[in-house]
């Protein structure tokens, strides 16, 4: 049986090439690249390995853990402002283990597993906190300060942020320690 290839043009100017088979006609779009032009405005969002990346990051005199923000107001996430509660919601003793991970989008992300008892803990932080920040601390900076979509169920979450691997290192020693 020979295939035979027909280009269509579709009326959007994609390409899409058409295999006959005989008994079925498989569509496979032909994919070309986009290239988006650089304005003088764009901040460059590559991270240099050599900036230390911490100065930028709110302080906060907690131990680590993850806390409540207790001041926050709707539609104002600036974590420099945010009040955290006294004590952590989650501490280190809630987490089982935490790993180095390659994000979708090739960053480097924090992977933290938690024990049963902090994945109780986590689910709570998270239903309580839904459309509200809550804020990380890792050696007193808040390296994030995510918003809650949804209950978070499974005892894993990812830190992202935007860390070089240096960084991303530095955070895990500290959530061991």
């Amino acid at each position: 049986m020979n295939n035979k290839e027909i280009k269509i043009k579709e009326k959007f100017g994609t390409n899409v090439i058409a295999f006959s088979t005989g008994k079925t006609d498989i569509f496979k779009p032909v994919l070309k690249p986009l290239f988006i032009a650089k304005c003088d405005d764009d901040v460059d969002e590559h991270i240099d390995e050599k900036q230390d990346n911490f100065k930028l990051l709110p302080r906060a005199d907690r131990v680590n853990g993850f806390y409540t923000v207790v001041n926050f107001k709707e539609n104002e996430y600036d974590a420099k402002k945010y009040q955290l509660a006294k004590e952590p919601s989650i501490q280190k003793d809630d987490i089982l283990s935490v790993s180095k991970v390659i994000s979708d989008y090739g960053g480097y992300e924090i992977q933290i597993t938690f024990t049963e008892k902090g994945s109780e803990k986590l689910a709570q932080l998270s239903r309580t906190n839904i459309r509200k920040p809550i804020a990380i601390v890792v050696n007193k900076l808040i390296i994030s300060s995510p918003v809650f979509a949804s209950e978070i169920t499974g005892g894993k979450a990812n830190i992202a942020g935007g860390f070089s691997e240096a960084e991303v290192d530095e955070i895990i020693a500290n959530l061991k320690n």
